[in-house]
């Protein structure tokens, strides 16, 4: 459960590198760990990025907004 939410977020992309992100990784649909992650939390995480020196986070949602801009021209 995301807490404030009172449900999980299905929706949600929450990215993490330590203990404190744990729940929140498992509760979501795509949970994202740096690269320089805690190893419990890249095992939990869905997938990883690189590091967070490396700008990991704004690497993964700038694909997913590509990938999301690929579709929608080809949904058209």
């Amino acid at each position: 459960m995301v807490k404030g939410l009172g449900s999980t977020c299905p929706k949600c992309v929450p990215s993490g590198n330590g203990g404190n992100d744990f729940e929140m990784l498992q509760e979501v649909g795509l949970g994202v760990a740096v690269a320089n992650a805690d190893p419990r939390i890249i095992a939990v995480a869905d997938t990883t990025t690189t590091s967070n020196e490396e700008q990991g986070v704004s690497k993964f949602m700038a694909s997913l907004l590509t990938i999301d801009q690929r579709h929608a021209v080809n949904s058209r």
